[in-house]
């Protein structure tokens, strides 16, 4: 016959799986909310996770462009300063631009730094009232078309 569990031994239990499930949830969560996307310039840039929440979405470009383009993105709730950084092949940031607003046109500087035909990277990041980094989009691929 089984003896009887203390009432301050169950809650003991409880407690335990209460922090248990905590801490797991916030693993799970934080990395989605873009807590571990930011780089700093010079560093190896990190992929956003896909999905993460209230981050800003990247829209254009993307694929084969003509040039002159613009940079656009969805906003994001809360966000006031974008920051748009450009990456080359190997993910060496080229440029970097802050706006307010959700469209930045590619500045001229940029043109002689992309190559026709060849793979770049684009994306937009939310900075706080400090400067910091707080939440970006995946980085999107895109190439300038040949002939122009």
């Amino acid at each position: 016959m089984r003896s009887p569990t203390s009432p301050t031994a169950r809650d003991g239990r409880r407690r335990g799986r209460t922090v248990a499930l905590a801490l797991a949830l916030s693993l799970v969560l934080l990395p989605l909310a873009g807590g571990c996307t930011a780089s700093q310039p010079g560093s190896a840039p990190q992929r956003a996770a896909a999905g993460a929440m209230s981050s800003p979405l990247a829209l254009s470009p993307h694929g084969a462009v003509a040039w002159p383009f613009a940079f656009e993105w969805q906003a994001a709730p809360g966000a006031g300063v974008y920051r748009v950084s450009v990456l080359d092949e190997a993910e060496r940031l080229l440029l970097e631009r802050e706006t307010r607003d959700t469209r930045l046109a590619a500045p001229p500087e940029l043109r002689s730094m992309l190559r026709a035909d060849q793979p770049f990277y684009w994306r937009v990041g939310i900075l706080d009232v400090n400067g910091n980094l707080t939440r970006q989009s995946a980085l999107t691929e895109f190439r300038l078309k040949a002939g122009r």
